[in-house]
């Protein structure tokens, strides 16, 4: 370190003495002949009347002088240029992260709500529709943004919807209304999926704000989100990209809210009541009023099959079995419903439990039989005054109780016989 700062101060002291050299031998210009020689020689400067030019030479044999000695002591000599040279590969690198954000795909949707009309556009995730309001979404409009590129070049966005007294609409797609507008209907519930080359690359996750429910967990894919039986409005929507092997948003467990079945009674003075769901109570209770007829349907199956089921009818017996929205029993006849057997049928009965509990007369409810077996009474003259019904899925529902008695049985008029002794006369059998 010592003989570095050596070199540094003969290379100084050297420069000094040539530029001593350089005013000794340059004539001092006074003040009355600087007047002529302005602008011939360059401007003067502090230096006691020294040129500039001469100056800026010597300068130059400074700058040379310092940067032989650098050279000679391994130092980097800097350029005119001290800024760094852009690396080319990192620039390509900067475009292509600003390419691939201008070209991500995304969703936008927009909504028709009660009261409201159409809302703003909204997207990624974002709320569409309100909460808080009881306001019913009437229609909806989804579109896919970003897709121009080669890549994902002919994708493109279905959805229907699930609306109020028509059930689910056809597929709509890339902007087209799904719903209604101006026929006050609720839409209960949705389903979305994509098509072309963004369906191999991003899942679509969807969930709704549901009427009573709040907000229900996440569906994607064209799986079915909201309600349906219930008459339960969707009041808000939020739909979301997410690239394949994602994390999905949320929870997607309870995404969509069905009645497994349906049923509708005819009820003696009533005639038909509407039709109830999934473990409520059809007919009536304390009116002393007898069941006459019954229909039975699975609106919506996961597994194909359906639901079969017969009736024990007051001087017919048991009637043939009928199936899927069929009427069991009698309609104007004034027959009473003794007793029930009910099954289900294909696919469903390898995954699904259907149960079933009736309301005597005399006798109240009875606990649940199940899978075909008989509840009620026969020889009794005990009418059916109400029934319930659920389906529970295997491993996964919780059963109903089924302990207790579920069927009363009384004697036939052939299971008798009697002996009688006839005065004066033989017996008699």
């Amino acid at each position: 370190m010592k003989f570095r700062g050596v070199k540094k101060s003969l290379a100084v002291l050297l420069a000094a003495t040539v530029l001593l050299g350089n005013a000794v031998s340059v004539p001092y210009v006074f003040a009355s002949e600087s007047e002529n020689l302005e602008g011939q020689n360059g401007a003067e400067d502090n230096t006691g009347g020294i040129e500039v030019s001469d100056s800026v030479d010597d300068s130059s044999k400074e700058a040379e002088i310092e940067d032989e000695t650098k050279a000679e002591e391994g130092e980097e000599i800097p350029t005119e240029d001290s800024g760094e040279e852009a690396d080319p590969e990192e620039d390509d690198s900067e475009d292509e992260m600003e390419g691939s954000k201008e070209t991500a795909p995304s969703v936008e949707y927009q909504v028709h709500v009660q009261s409201h009309g159409w809302m703003e556009s909204v997207k990624d995730g974002e709320t569409a529709g309100t909460t808080g309001e009881s306001k019913r979404i009437e229609a909806l409009k989804i579109v896919l943004t970003g897709t121009d590129n080669e890549e994902l070049a002919g994708s493109g966005i279905e959805y229907q919807a699930h609306v109020q007294g028509s059930g689910w609409q056809e597929p709509v797609k890339d902007g087209d209304v799904a719903g209604t507008e101006g026929e006050s209907k609720r839409v209960e519930a949705v389903m979305i999926r994509l098509t072309g080359p963004i369906a191999e690359q991003y899942d679509i996750y969807y969930r709704v704000h549901s009427q009573t429910y709040g907000w229900l967990d996440w569906a994607k894919n064209g799986e079915k989100a909201g309600t349906s039986g219930f008459s339960k409005r969707v009041e808000a929507i939020e739909i979301q990209l997410v690239e394949k092997r994602g994390d999905a948003p949320g929870e997607t467990e309870n995404c969509y809210v069905y009645q497994r079945v349906k049923y509708q009674a005819h009820c003696q003075s009533y005639g038909w009541q509407n039709s109830v769901g999934e473990d409520e109570m059809a007919g009536t209770v304390g009116e002393g009023k007898r069941l006459e007829a019954l229909k039975l349907q699975l609106p919506e199956t996961e597994y194909a099959g359906g639901i079969e089921y017969r009736v024990y009818l007051q001087t017919d017996g048991w009637q043939e079995w009928k199936a899927d929205g069929q009427i069991a029993g009698t309609v104007g006849e004034g027959k009473r419903m003794e007793a029930i057997e009910i099954r289900l049928t294909g696919e469903m009965a390898q995954y699904y439990d259907v149960y079933y509990s009736v309301h005597m007369a005399k006798i109240g409810w009875c606990n649940y039989a199940s899978d075909g077996e008989t509840t009620g009474t026969m020889n009794l003259s005990k009418p059916i005054q109400a029934i319930k019904i659920c389906l529970v899925k295997r491993d996964v529902d919780t059963e109903p109780d089924t302990s207790g008695d579920k069927f009363v049985s009384g004697y036939a008029s052939s299971d008798f016989y009697y002996s009688a002794k006839v005065k004066g006369g033989s017996d008699t059998g």
